[in-house]
């Protein structure tokens, strides 16, 4: 049985203080940062401030090491674009800096979409300045800042410090070296930057981190698995200005995604959005129950008053039912080619009611984000194609388009809308043996007639 994440952490701190990890070649200790209200905050006595000793580097040098993270700037800054101030690993520099078409435009919504103003009851909120329809960009941004979703320890420490200590030792020196990383931005931003929420003042993170971890997004192709971590641990946290505006709701209306070329990070509609409302993202998985997104989400000061956290008793087996068909959809993001969006095999039932409510759940937690949405929507594509109804196989195509758009941005055209990725052909199949059956059976009518 597998030690579980207590252990683990007591493992790795004593690791820490006995010299057994050697921080000065690399390796790196990771540890749950606190939260809430922490009494012993800062450096223990006898402990000196640290001496920021990440190095800069331009990222096309070839002088950085794969596993070492630098400070840089990327990508290159353009005349209508600055560039994002960066902690990366090296691997995850040059994967940026190779990317094709890497500095490109960052896209802008025609007319705006969008403005920033107080929200009852949660600061600052982003509204709809007009309808937005379903799987349109609503906003695109370069980031202000990125920098390693965890925290690494940058320096052994006495052995009379407890694992608490060793954490408020790790935030302090992680406020350090953000430290540096904020002189490099332009004024602008880095006012901007400091304007942000920050519900982590009283557990020993220093302004800088506190901000990164209240607002801190990340994204599938922001991680680096040459770290040998996990995704959450071995992604990077990405700070935007305005999109850290939006308030997290759990049947939000919109998705978002970064997109590498642009070094954007951008969200549209999964639904549509009228005029006047508020766009809302999400702060934890939606899919748990309420109690779990309750404690998740008080991480962030977050007391959520959406439908779904007032209603419980009726919102959370609806949110079941919704995980259970995510589950039967993973993302197979490192197998895609084996993946349940590649298999347009007729399925062997044509009895739409199941799949029929699933999509109720979905739709009426709002849920629509969800890959189990998608996998849904694909699924009552080929059952009725199966049953040979062009009509309807036609509209769950165009409505899983859609979902592409939103969740990556990626355009489906109409020729394969049309076709619906070919299972088109399937019904007219099913019709055509259905029409071949139905006049075996009325010659057969006639003659018996005789």
């Amino acid at each position: 049985m597998p030690p579980d994440e207590r252990t683990l952490e007591n493992l790795l701190f004593n690791l820490l203080k006995s010299g057994a990890l050697n921080l000065d070649e690399g390796t790196k200790a990771v540890l749950r940062a606190p939260c809430g209200v922490v009494s012993d905050r800062g450096l223990p006595d006898g402990m000196e401030p640290h001496e920021p000793n990440c190095r800069h580097f331009d990222p096309a040098s070839p002088e950085y090491g794969d596993d070492e993270f630098i400070i840089t700037q990327l990508p290159p800054a353009t005349a209508a674009e600055a560039s994002t101030v960066c902690m990366v690993s090296g691997r995850m520099a040059r994967i940026i800096v190779n990317t094709p078409d890497i500095g490109t435009a960052v896209p802008r919504p025609t007319p705006s979409t969008y403005c920033i103003k107080e929200a009852p009851g949660k600061g600052l909120g982003m509204y709809a300045t007009r309808d937005i329809r379903a799987g349109e960009l609503i906003v695109a941004e370069r980031p202000l800042l990125i920098v390693p979703v965890s925290m690494y320890a940058r320096r052994p420490y006495p052995s009379t410090v407890t694992k608490e200590q060793g954490l408020q030792v790790m935030m302090a020196d992680t406020e350090r070296e953000y430290e540096v990383m904020l002189e490099k931005m332009a004024p602008a931003n880095r006012a901007a930057y400091m304007a942000l929420a920050n519900s982590h003042r009283f557990d020993g993170s220093g302004p800088i981190l506190g901000v990164i971890r209240t607002n801190g997004f990340g994204d599938e192709c922001m991680v680096d698995s040459g770290l040998g971590l996990s995704n959450e641990t071995g992604g990077f946290s990405i700070i935007c200005n305005d999109m850290s505006r939006m308030n997290h709701d759990c049947a939000h209306n919109t998705t978002r995604y970064f997109d590498m070329p642009s070094f954007s990070m951008q969200a549209r509609a999964i639904r549509d959005i009228k005029i006047g409302d508020e766009i809302t993202t999400n702060y934890c998985h939606t899919l748990e129950p309420f109690a779990t997104r309750h404690e998740i989400l008080a991480r962030y000061d977050v007391k959520c008053t959406c439908a779904l956290c007032t209603n419980p008793s009726e919102s959370d087996p609806l949110l079941a039912q919704c995980d259970i068909v995510h589950g039967r959809a993973p993302p197979n993001f490192e197998k895609r080619n084996r993946a349940w969006f590649t298999d347009f095999s007729v399925p062997n039932s044509t009895d739409v009611k199941p799949l029929l409510s699933d999509l109720v759940a979905h739709i009426k937690t709002g849920q629509e984000a969800s890959g189990g949405y998608a996998f849904t929507l694909f699924e009552l594509m080929k059952t009725y194609a199966a049953r040979g109804d062009i009509k309807n196989t036609r509209a769950y195509a165009r409505k899983y388009a859609v979902w592409q758009l939103a969740t990556n941005g990626k355009v489906i055209t109409d020729q394969q809308i049309e076709s619906a990725f070919g299972m088109t052909a399937v019904a007219e199949v099913v019709l055509r043996l259905r029409g071949k059956t139905k006049a075996k059976m009325a010659n057969r009518t006639v003659k018996a007639s005789k």
